[in-house]
Parts: C-alpha cells; structure tokens; sequence
C-alpha cells in the first residue's frame, strides 16, 4: 500500500467520527429535556426517543461482535427510559470502534508494504551493481563474439546467483502473513457493521415516532388517545422488508434456536373502554 490516502481518511474519522459529533451535537440539544434524574413522562419519552435515532428498540438484546446474544461484555441495543441518548447510541459506537480499529490498521499495512518494497528494491540494486560487476571483463571484441542469447542468459545467471532470495523470499512472506491477518481483522467487524446498518432508522420513520410523541404529550401523556400517525412510503422495496432479528427458545426442550432475521411483526389489539377509540395496539418483537 504505497498510498496512504485512505488511512489519512479514516485518522480523523478515528479521533471523531461524523456520527459522533451529530450525536454529540444532538444529545447537548436535548440534554435540558432528557435528564435522568427528571422522571416525567415527557423525560422519559424524549430519552427513549432519542435512544431510537442511534439504534435502540424496545425489544433489543446485548449482542457480541457477532452478533451473538450474550450476558455480559457486549453492546446493548435495547431502549431504556434510564438513560439520556447520550448513554446508548449503538450506531454511534459501532461507527467509532470501526474507525479506531481500521485506521491503526491500514497504518501498519502501510508501514509493511513501504518496508517489503525497500528491502526488495535495495536487494534488486545490490544484485545489480554485483552483476555489472562481474561483466567488467568483457571486452568489445567478447561482446560482439558472443551471441544475444548467450550475453542475456549471462546477466540474468549473474543477477540471480547475487539476488538475496532467501530473504526477498521471507519479507514477502512476511507481506503476504500480515495482510491476511488484516483481512481476518477487518472482517471481524463485518457481523456488528450490518447489525448497525439494519438498525437505523429511516427518516420517515422517525418522523412518524415523533408525531406520535407530540400527540401524546398534547394530553400530557394521560391515558387516551385521539391522533394517528402514518410512516409514508419509502420507494419499491427489493424482496421482503426486514424488521429485525429474532431467537425462538424451545420449551420442551429449553434449547435455543440461532438468530435469524425476521421480515414482519405480530400485533394485538387490547379492548380499553376508556379510549377513543376504545383499544390499545400491542405490538410483539419483530417475528
């Protein structure tokens, strides 16, 4: 990697990515109206709102980087009402571990193709100047005696016999070790990239999940409800949407099946004679 183009990219993307400042910038905005500390309805909504912007749903589980449900040490897509946007942003930090890991990495790719092509080249000189040297005895008159074929097939055993071979051979094998190891390195990422990519909103969406807040806290978040949002088209889809992962838990057995996505959602509705209309939408875990 003779170019260092795309690690001077992802340097300052390392230190701080553009997701994170539009976080950041968006989660200072709001600080005055998502303060832990406020358990007001309209707080808590507002915390777990814009926990969505950054990835976060109701029904979200703490993942590994492979996006394997785990107890401890991974990262927590589910929304929680306990803390400000600031303190759950999935996307954000996804977007930031990927550039701190890939930035240092391309660095050191760099840092190994300048090294493989120093050593090859100063060897390519050395085996040069020796060959040349070697040729010194011939005179004009051997020149023109020899055949082209002969004099070519001359230079090229002389270069060879003082090429370092061994060692052109173990720098090579050096280059070809460590960017396969960056591959490896690199594709580890992949599982929690996607995970970040099926999780962020669309922006309709949210402007959907924001009327909905607004209508609520016109009646102050009582128990009642006389307003309807709609999310609108988004454009033909290519095959079935995607609405999340999924894990299904044999109860006869208590084992548990692998993750797998999932294309719909299941919903109840709940009679309530106290709201008009009379009903609460339930809606489960993308199924």
């Amino acid at each position: 990697m003779r170019s260092r183009t795309p690690t001077k990219r992802w340097r300052p993307s390392s230190s701080k990515p553009g997701g994170a400042k539009a976080s950041d910038e968006f989660n200072a905005a709001i600080a005055g109206i998502t303060d832990p500390k406020d358990k007001g309805e309209w707080q808590a909504a507002m915390r777990a709102f814009g926990q969505t912007i950054w990835g976060t749903t109701a029904w979200g589980r703490q993942l590994d980087a492979q996006g394997k449900r785990t107890q401890a040490g991974g990262r927590e897509w589910r929304t929680t009402k306990d803390l400000p946007p600031s303190g759950r942003r999935p996307i954000v930090d996804v977007l930031k571990k990927t550039a701190e890991e890939v930035a240092p990495l391309l660095e050191h790719l760099c840092d190994v193709g300048e090294r493989t092509t120093k050593f090859t080249t100063q060897a390519a000189i050395t085996a040069a100047k020796a060959t040349a040297a070697d040729l010194s005895d011939l005179s004009v008159t051997n020149l023109t005696k020899m055949a082209v074929g002969g004099l070519v097939g001359r230079i090229v055993l002389a270069f060879r016999s003082h090429m370092d071979k061994s060692g052109c051979d173990a720098v090579v094998e050096t280059y070809h070790k460590e960017f396969t190891e960056a591959a490896d390195k690199l594709k580890a990422l992949l599982p929690e990239l996607e995970i970040a990519i099926k999780s962020a909103p669309t922006y309709q969406a949210e402007l959907a999940r924001a009327q909905g807040f607004g209508a609520r806290s016109l009646n102050e978040f009582k128990k009642e409800h006389r307003w309807q949002t709609s999310v609108p088209h988004e454009g033909p889809l290519n095959g079935p949407a995607w609405t999340g992962r999924t894990i299904e838990v044999d109860k006869d057995t208590s084992t548990i099946a692998p993750a797998r996505d999932t294309r719909g959602v299941t919903s109840h509705l709940k009679y309530d004679p106290n709201l008009n209309p009379p009903f609460v939408v339930y809606t489960s875990t993308p199924q």
